[in-house]
């Protein structure tokens, strides 16, 4: 069997992020990459972001703790709440978020420039299952 090039797991703690905190009180910790970013928000409650829209970005929203108030634009502007454990798939739209609780709100915010193809197949395929055996001799 051939051995295969080894990629070792990278952890990246709290000192290798870009750390800020915005004029509404939102503390945000930028972790910035290649090809994507993720960031972390703490956003304080009664903390309104202001409307903005990514025209070449994709941007997803995992709501950690708490709830998000999203407003969006279509021929007027809706609104959904969004709660823990929850994703926001932004989709170009026209947004902002708030904290409308009493309480503070976290999420976790991956931005990439999304691919002109469909890349649904490679993600649900692209995972290698190793055995025992396969393990053994690679570690040997």
């Amino acid at each position: 069997m051939r051995k295969t090039e080894k990629k070792n797991p990278i952890i990246i703690d709290q000192t290798n992020a870009v750390s800020v905190t915005k004029e509404n009180g939102t503390d945000v910790s930028y972790f910035l990459f290649d090809t994507f970013e993720v960031h972390t928000n703490v956003i304080p409650a009664g903390c309104v972001q202001d409307w903005h829209v990514h025209n070449k970005i994709e941007e997803i929203i995992v709501v950690n703790e708490g709830t998000l108030f999203l407003e969006w634009i279509e021929s007027a502007i809706i609104n959904k709440t969004v709660t823990t454990g929850e994703m926001i798939r932004m989709n170009n739209s026209i947004h902002r978020i708030s904290n409308t609780s009493d309480t503070v709100a976290k999420c976790t915010i991956f931005r990439f420039v999304s691919p002109s193809e469909d890349q649904s197949e490679i993600i649900k395929t692209d995972k290698k299952i190793y055995s025992e055996e396969e393990i053994a001799s690679l570690v040997q």
